[in-house]
């Protein structure tokens, strides 16, 4: 899965990593990374190196 995000905030040598993780029930215990058609609820995870 790709994401884009405005503004660009990867500014002044700081790169941000974003994670795109999916559950298929809101009830199943973990979020997977990477996601796949059988999920139907996602979040971000931003980090910085």
């Amino acid at each position: 899965m790709f994401s884009h995000c405005t503004p660009n905030l990867n500014i002044n040598g700081e790169v941000r990593v974003y994670t795109i993780m999916g559950k298929t029930n809101l009830t199943d215990a973990a979020w997977l990374a990477p996601m796949n058609s059988a999920h139907r609820f996602f979040k971000v995870k931003v980090e910085m190196p």
